[in-house]
Formats: C-alpha cells, structure tokens, sequence
C-alpha cells in the first residue's frame, strides 16, 4: 500500500517538476530570473531537462515492462552479493572494535588538543604575516569603545569633526568628501557610536581594567576562533563518547582541523576587522551555547551550571550579532519545551528554567536600555546612522527581502574560485559578478566582495551525500515495507532534539542571511560552524552503523581524510588573496620566498 502510495505522489512531484523546469526555461525574463529576453544555453538545458522529468513517468513504465523479459534486477542482486562478499564482517574485525573501545576513551581529546595547537600556530602565523611575535596594528573600534565604557557613557571617547554637523546629510557618501571620519561609525547627535553588540567592547574593557592595554580587534577575533575550534571539538568529543564510540579517535583530530582552518572561518584571521570579530564573537558564544545546552539537556538530573552557562552564552551571542537574534529564539524556545516537560514529571526542573532565562532576561534588558539610551530605541542599533559608502538602499526596510535568496544562493554556494595551477597561491576569491549574466540582479542589492561558494572551498561538506544516500535507504525501506533489523540500526542514535535544535538553529541562521541584500565570505562563518557540527555528526553515524562492515568504513574513513585534506589546503592557500592581502603588503619578502617555492615545484 505505502508502495503505491508512494509511485502516485513521486508521480505527480516528477511531473510538477518538470512543468516548474519548463516553465522557467520559457519565461526565466518575466519572471526577474534572467536579464536576456531570448533563451540562452542555460535556459534550453533547464528546458530540455524539464522535458526529460515529464518523460520519467513513461520511461519508468516501458523499464518496468522490460524488465519483465530480460530481469535486469538479478544482474543488480549479482553486484550486491559480490559485494558483501568483500565486504563481510569478521570474527577479527569484531573484536578488534570491541577491544579497541577502552584505548580510544582517553585519544579523542589527544588528537583534538595536536590540531587545536595547530589551528593555533596557523592562526598566529597569518595573523602576523609569517612574523609570530609581532601583531601589526589594524584595526581597534572595540577598544574605542572601551574607552568609552571606562569613561562612563556609551559613545566613542572620539568626537566626529564638526564639518559633518554642518552637513544638510551627513549621511549621505558624496557629500562627506574630503571629510575625516571614523568609517563605518554610526553617527548620532553629534557623537559616534558602534552598530556592533557591545560584547567583544566589554571583553576589551575587562581586559583594560587588569592589564590598561590597547586591545586591536585582531587579538579579540583570534581568542574567539581558538575558542570557536575548542567548542566544536568538545561537541563532537561529547557526542562520540556517548552516541558513537565506535568512530576512529584520530577523526576527532582532522573534524577539529576543520572547524579552526577551512576558509570561512580561517578567512576572518587574515583581515581581522571589526566586521569579522563580530562574527568570530558571535559563534563563539553560540557554539559555546550549544555546548552547555547538550551538556545540560543530555543529563538525567538536573545541570543548573550548564543551563546558566547556556543562557549566559546564548545572550552573548545575540549581544555580539543582533542578527542571530532567530536563531537563539528558535534554540530556546526548543530548549524551553523539553525542559518544561521534564519540570512537569520533576519540580526540581524548574530551577533550572529559571537559571536558563535569567542570563537571557538580563542580556535582553542591557541590550534594549543599550540601543535606547543612544538612539531613542529599543530596536535601533545604529545600522541607519552608519557612516558608509553606498552599500546600503535609502529604504532600509528594503535590508532583507526574499528577492535576495536566488542570487545569495548561487554566490554562497556555487560561487566559483579562480583556479591558477601555475601561479602562486593558486586559489583566488573573486568578486567576480559573472553570475548577473543568467541572474537578474535585484534591486538594491550590493555586490562588490571576493566570495568563493561553500562547496567550492569547503569539499569535505561533498560528504554530506553518504548520510544522505543512507537516509534515502532508509526511506525506501519504509516504503517497501522491509522490516529493519537490529544490524540496520545496531544502537540508538542521538535524540531527536538534539537534531532538530542543530538543524533548525543551522537553517533559521542560513535563511536570514539568504535574504540579506549583501554577500561575502565573511558571512559564510555566520553558519558553517554548526554545518560543520552537522556534517560530522551524520558521518559519525555513518562510521558508527558500518564499523563492521570493512569496505564501507574503509573507504568513507579514506573519502574523510582526501576531502579534508583538499579543504585545508584550499584554505590556506586561498586566505593570501584575503581582504587587502596583508601577506603581501606587511611581510613582501617572506612572500616572495612562498611565491618562488611553489612555483618551481
């Protein structure tokens, strides 16, 4: 019965498809998809394929009526057998897990703590342009507006020059010619203000009380992304621990390489500005968050320091980044539901709820009385009163939209890098707008950085197609009405929550930078630190259903170690075309030397 069910509605999707396909193809221009009126070559491949998706019905059918005569389906059994023949589970493979299980309780954290030193000394090393010891000045607007705090008020020590009060709108770019001004700065009632949260400022301001010292926001971003790689390693150590011990200790060691040295996050250490260290801080404190959420969750009694943890680092996060503001809405409320529950079967809970939201109550309060005792307004961050070029549309209600969502999709995903084989550093992030060719470019929507998609610079996320392959079986047995048996699912996986909480704050934050009017690579660490949670976790659970199986835990754990390597070397060969090229123009000598090795080889 599923069966059918299930050819009637693949059907009708299929058919659908194709008709969407089609449809496109022929009115890509009235639809705002396409800036040409004819069809190009695009267009006639999405057509001709759009053709192909109403034949598949017909197709299928005159297969199915084939098979009958010829049984395609035992020269597919005859591949199936020969290969579980090579890869049969055995007695030796089996103990050599079981044994292996008390070696591996104490190396996970070992391999974690050799690529933590190493994500370290990479960092420093481009950080300061190959020198280590020296950190040149860039750029410090958290520092300034530590002083401020330190001053008692809530503005920059700074005062702009009086040329911009004397300015009919001084917001507006051309007319601030020749002016000096802080750039990027909010400029309000003739004071200046930051439209960053105040988080990474109070940090810096800490810091000034112990040691009176001026904190660059390059030494801020690089605790935070040391700090970002620790928690995504505590995560993933705590979630094999106890969900899959089976998975080799060593991979803890390359998913932590990842998670401090594939290029959206790598890419903040060599322009290490205001822009990126409020990024850097905001996923610190968010995979902070998760950390102590699944830490308190996880327990069957009650972790009244977790869920304080949790709640602290949640307002944190939405402290550093406003944007992230869903996502932590969407986190909690999640949260809120399972421990709700379990204070109904257990009073005790309760305290918990309470240690939970007392941290987010306050972090919520100081943000309102912070944006009001400025501007007027709870709301206002001081985004409208930015000192800035033209990247911003006059109607500032017009900053997220869904006309957004097409272009940004392309340029974070599919975005291509330049390829140079010959040429020293080999991968470039360009700001290449070739893509306005088959895209129409939206109204209002700026494109003027290097971008390179996810899945050009990030290959390991290729990976995410095994979990998937695998989920589809699942399904298909569903349908078929296959009974499962206890090697199919050899021991219970992580908790439905769990995913749903990864998976929802992961989509709510990748949604909302879909619709945001601008692009850059900066934004991809706005949510790879969690795919990247994810990604590991569903090969985790891959390892962990196949650990007897030899051929097919061989070869993932092989694809695992030649796509991570291929994702760490994009990285850091491409990070040298990073923002102003800091290599190049701080450290030339140095650079000349890279450039002359590689290009011999």
């Amino acid at each position: 019965m599923r069966f059918r069910i299930f050819k009637i509605v693949a059907t009708t999707l299929i058919v659908l498809a194709g008709i969407t396909c089609l449809g496109v193809a022929l009115f890509a221009y009235q639809l705002g998809l396409d800036n040409n009126v004819t069809l190009g070559t695009s267009r006639k491949i999405l057509a001709g394929f759009g053709v192909l998706l109403l034949l598949a019905p017909l197709l299928v059918l005159g297969l199915s009526c084939v098979n009958r005569h010829f049984h395609f389906s035992i020269f597919f059994d005859k591949i199936a057998k020969v290969w579980g023949h090579y890869n049969k589970p055995s007695a030796d493979s089996k103990k050599a897990v079981d044994s292996d299980k008390k070696s591996l309780f104490s190396q996970p954290m070992f391999c974690s703590a050799i690529s933590l030193a190493i994500v370290f000394l990479c960092s420093v090393w481009y950080i300061t342009s190959g020198n280590m010891f020296h950190f040149r000045g860039y750029s410090n607007y958290f520092d300034l507006q530590a002083d401020g705090f330190l001053a008692g008020q809530t503005s920059l020590t700074i005062k702009p020059p009086a040329e911009l009060a004397k300015l009919a709108d001084p917001y507006d770019w051309r007319a601030r010619t020749g002016i000096k001004f802080i750039w990027d700065a909010s400029y309000y009632q003739g004071n200046y203000y930051l439209y960053w949260g105040a988080v990474p400022a109070l940090i810096a301001a800490l810091v000034k009380i112990i040691h009176p010292v001026v904190v660059e926001d390059q030494h801020l971003l690089l605790f935070f992304v040391i700090g970002i790689t620790i928690f995504i390693a505590l995560i993933l150590a705590f979630l094999r621990k106890k969900y899959f011990p089976s998975v080799p200790a060593w991979t803890m060691g390359i998913f932590t390489l990842l998670g401090g040295l594939a290029t959206p996050l790598f890419w903040l250490v060599n322009r290490p500005n205001v822009y990126e260290t409020a990024i850097a801080s905001c996923q610190f404190f968010l995979i902070m968050g998760f950390y102590a959420l699944i830490r308190g969750l996880d327990s069957a009694t009650p972790q009244r320091g977790w869920f304080l943890l949790a709640g602290f680092s949640f307002g944190a996060a939405v402290g550093s980044r406003t944007s992230i503001v869903f996502t932590v809405i969407f986190v909690v409320f999640i949260a809120l539901v399972l421990m709700i529950k379990k204070a109904i079967r257990q009073k005790t809970y309760w305290l918990d709820i309470m240690m939970f939201l007392f941290p987010l109550v306050v972090f919520a309060a100081g943000i309102a009385w912070f944006n009001f005792t400025r501007f007027g307004s709870i709301f206002e961050t001081g985004l409208r009163y930015q000192l800035t070029g033209d990247a911003l549309p006059e109607d500032l209600s017009q900053l997220f939209a869904f006309r957004y969502i097409l272009p940004n999709l392309y340029l974070n995903l599919l975005q291509p890098f330049a390829f140079t084989p010959g040429s020293f550093p080999f991968f470039i992030a360009t700001a290449d707008n070739s893509w306005t060719r088959f895209i129409r470019y939206p109204k209002d929507y700026f494109f003027g950085e290097q971008i390179t998609g996810i899945l050009y610079c990030v290959p390991f996320l290729w990976l995410l197609i095994v979990p998937a392959w695998a989920l589809l079986r699942k399904g298909w047995r569903w349908v078929k009405e296959t009974p499962i048996t206890q090697q199919d699912n050899p021991r219970p996986g992580m908790p439905i929550w769990m995913w749903v909480t990864l998976i929802g704050g992961f989509l709510t934050t990748f949604l909302i930078n879909m619709m945001y009017l601008f692009s850059t690579m900066r934004y991809l660490a706005d949510y790879y630190p969690i795919l990247l949670i994810i990604t590991c976790v569903l090969l985790m659970g891959v390892i962990e259903r196949s650990r007897y199986s030899r051929l097919n835990r061989g070869l993932l754990l092989i694809a695992i170690c030649l796509l991570s390597a291929a994702t760490i070397v994009i990285s850091l060969f491409i990070n040298f075309t990073c923002g102003d090229r800091r290599m190049l123009n701080e450290n030339p000598a140095l650079y000349t030397k890279l450039e002359q090795f590689f290009n011999k080889q």
